[in-house]
Parts: structure tokens; C-alpha cells; sequence
């Protein structure tokens, strides 16, 4: 399946609004998408290419460096067909560090790690919020 695509990259931060901000003053990124819940948004950037960059809350009590959590820096890949990419992605020797998550949006996420520890998800969304 040649379906695994980047949908976006994301970075964790204690003020997302505040780094927001300045991904758009000073590397011209637009906000494309911002969730509406109690607490610190999620922020969706994208730069003059399309690259989207996700800026999400840290969560409480989480004070290690972002290179120290993997959960704090993480590439997204976009599929078209969630359970067939898990199936696919088992046969090929991955072994997911989460359950399915169900994200915003209808959407659904599994983590899992590359032989480096660096941290990676599928991702599905049945309509993108931006």
C-alpha cells in the first residue's frame, strides 16, 4: 500500500497558543485549524508548501524535555484504510505502543515507534478539519 503519507508533524509546547504565534509572525505559517475544547487548543500550522505543523498541550505534570518524551515530537501519517494499514504495518514487524485512539474530528490514531525510538502514528480522518 503506498498510502503512507505525512500528514503533519507535531511538537508539544506549555503555551501552544503563544508558540502559535510565533510560527506565524516569524516563519509566516497560517492557522488552518484550532480545536474548541476546555483547556489548551490543538493548533494545525501550514507553511507556503502545505507541510501542516501540529502544536498540541503538553499534558499536566509533564516536564520532560520534548526530545526526552516520544510522545512529544512524532510524525503523523495520513491512511485511507486504518485496519488495513495496522494489518499491514503488524506483517512488517511494527509493534504499536497504543490501542486505537479516537481523535477529533471522527478520526482515529495508533502510535507506534521507529528501531531509533523516535515516536510515529498512523492517523485517519474521515473529513479534514482544515
Amino acid at each position: 500500500m503506498k498510502d503512507f503519507l505525512v500528514e503533519h508533524i507535531g511538537i508539544a509546547a506549555h503555551d501552544p497558543c503563544f508558540l502559535s504565534d510565533w510560527y506565524k509572525r516569524t516563519l509566516e505559517f497560517r492557522e488552518i485549524f484550532r480545536t474548541e475544547e476546555d483547556g489548551p487548543p490543538i493548533i494545525f500550522l501550514e507553511d507556503a508548501s502545505g507541510t501542516k505543523l501540529e502544536i498540541f498541550p503538553w499534558k499536566v505534570g509533564d516536564s520532560a524535555l520534548p526530545f526526552e518524551n516520544p510522545k512529544g515530537i512524532h510524525i503523523a501519517l495520513s491512511v485511507r484504510d486504518f485496519d488495513e494499514a495496522v494489518r499491514q504495518l503488524e506483517e512488517r514487524g511494527v509493534q504499536f505502543s497504543s490501542e486505537t485512539r479516537q481523535i477529533f474530528g471522527g478520526g482515529k490514531a495508533r502510535f507506534f515507534c521507529d528501531p531509533e525510538g523516535n515516536c510515529l502514528h498512523i492517523v485517519f480522518r474521515p473529513t479534514k478539519p482544515w
